[in-house]
């Protein structure tokens, strides 16, 4: 199930012209990301939640690259939740084990493996559901610490926001059990109503991955605000001039644009002759509707999304702009 029906509150404003699933990463929607992490499993239906803007999200989920049919549960009258959407969603999975992976998180990890240790957990200790965890959090944002019992590789507590900490990747498989005390029709959250009883109860799994050797991010990334969705497109131009970009994702990427040059990308919808000698790198710039325009300066670590608000200033600022909005870093 792709939980995409929330606010996205911290990504305001950019998110009162989009839900957050649907904006766009090097011009892909990142709802499309999560679905190519789905075609690597033998699931057989996509589950999406919708709340804000929630007629225009859900034609647009649809017109995605799905690796199944996508069916739609419609919370516009009420927002649920992260308990309460799944609670509703669960009987379009027909009394089966499903995958949940937060819309405004990537994360380059192959699900079938989550699967599988599921599988093995819920033989071993009755789990009711397995969260995948990575062992070293970024560095931007804190996040909550999950505390885990190695030995049995089961969940035994949630801690504190902090940095560098074991955190949820926001993927995770559940059996429909683990929400019989979930009200379908009442908003209610996850870590209270469907992770902390789980816990308490020895029935929370962990799938642990560990990355706390690898000095750069290159396995997952949260666009939940303005800082880190503009982080991601700088992190991904460099991974993939390093070549470590995951093939499913760089070939993506290399439908929608074409590279100028290291570290400066362009929509396939710009025009084909641009002058780029005034931008620095790392740069994107995508046209948005009829506006073709590029920008003859693009400081570096700039993301643009149509036309450039600075058309007038000689000075570059860098930061992230989509339709018309802008946000300086």
């Amino acid at each position: 199930m792709i939980m995409a029906a929330g606010l996205g509150t911290r990504l305001r404003p950019f998110t009162e012209k989009v839900a957050k699933p649907l904006l766009p990463l090097m011009g892909i929607p990142v709802a499309q990301f999560a679905f190519d992490q789905l075609k690597r499993t033998s699931i057989s239906k996509i589950v999406a939640n919708v709340h804000h803007l929630a007629t225009a999200s859900s034609q647009a989920l649809r017109f995605l690259d799905a690796p199944a049919p996508i069916e739609i549960s419609d919370e516009s009258d009420l927002l649920l939740g992260s308990a309460g959407g799944l609670a509703k969603a669960a009987p379009l999975f027909k009394g089966e084990p499903f995958f949940i992976l937060n819309a405004d998180t990537l994360c380059n990890s192959h699900l079938q493996d989550l699967a599988k240790h599921h599988l093995l957990l819920k033989h071993q200790y009755s789990v009711t559901l397995t969260l995948l965890l990575f062992k070293r959090a970024p560095t931007l944002g804190n996040y909550r610490e999950i505390l885990v019992d190695d030995r049995r590789s089961l969940i035994r507590g949630i801690g504190e926001a902090r940095q560098h900490r074991v955190f949820y990747a926001g993927a995770g498989i559940l059996e429909p059990s683990c929400l019989k005390d979930v009200d379908p029709s009442s908003p209610s959250e996850f870590v209270p109503k469907i992770l902390e009883p789980a816990i308490r109860a020895g029935r929370a799994g962990a799938f642990l991955f560990d990355n706390s050797l690898e000095f750069d991010n290159a396995r997952w990334f949260d666009i939940g605000s303005p800082e880190l969705w503009h982080q991601t497109h700088l992190d991904w131009m460099r991974l993939y001039e390093e070549g470590e970009l995951p093939s499913i994702w760089s070939e993506r990427i290399l439908k929608a644009n074409r590279r100028i040059r290291p570290n400066v990308w362009v929509s396939h919808r710009a025009p084909e002759n641009i002058d780029t000698s005034q931008w620095g790198a790392p740069a994107y710039w995508a046209p948005e509707g009829s506006d073709n325009e590029a920008p003859k300066v693009l400081a570096a670590r700039t993301i643009l999304y149509g036309r450039s608000p600075f058309s007038s200033i000689t000075t570059p600022v860098s930061g992230i702009g989509y339709r018309g909005l802008w946000k300086t870093l």
